[in-house]
């Protein structure tokens, strides 16, 4: 499995430099891609443009993605809809606050 946070932020301004390490982490060998999407407080279309790109290419690639999801995250991909193109990460996985 491989794991990575994604940045508070995830609109026009960064996520040119967020998709290249996407990119990186996508060339690992894994058949799970799990996104740590807890900390997102700030996503326009780009954000989710990047994240369902992110989706295919894993999805390509023969791994499963996984996200995490802020209030923030969650309620933006329920408004558009697309709630279900992401896979939430296994209950064992999540953290209990």
């Amino acid at each position: 499995m491989i794991a990575w946070t994604l940045p508070e932020s995830l609109t026009i301004q960064s996520v040119v430099g967020v998709r290249e390490a996407l990119l990186q982490l996508l060339s690992g060998p894994a058949d799970v891609f799990e996104l740590d999407g807890r900390g997102v407080q700030e996503i326009d279309g780009a954000g989710v443009q990047l994240l369902l790109a992110t989706a295919k290419e894993a999805e390509l690639r023969g791994m499963q993605l996984r996200l995490q999801r802020s209030a923030r995250l969650a309620a933006t991909l329920t408004l558009l809809a697309l709630e279900h193109r992401f896979t939430p990460p296994e209950p064992a996985t999540q953290v209990r606050t």
